[in-house]
């Protein structure tokens, strides 16, 4: 587990907040992509990004069409 806003979070959460926040720079996606992989490529790491995906759905940041769930899966 690691810690996001003063509670826990699936571990990998932070790196797939980071990789979805890029997703808009498909290079710069990659990359993350890449440098978490050892994170994210994991059964935990699938949760954390579900977790954060689901978290900025919840905030709107979907809904200004910056991504969609076509893009994360």
């Amino acid at each position: 587990m690691d810690w996001e806003g003063w509670g826990t979070a699936p571990s990998g959460h932070d790196a797939a907040a980071l990789y979805l926040h890029s997703l808009s720079v498909p290079d710069l996606a990659e990359r993350v992509r890449q440098e978490f992989s050892h994170m994210l490529d994991t059964s935990t790491g699938r949760v954390g990004e579900l977790t954060a995906f689901a978290k900025l759905s919840r905030s709107g940041w979907l809904s200004t069409g910056r991504m969609s769930w076509r893009t994360v899966i």
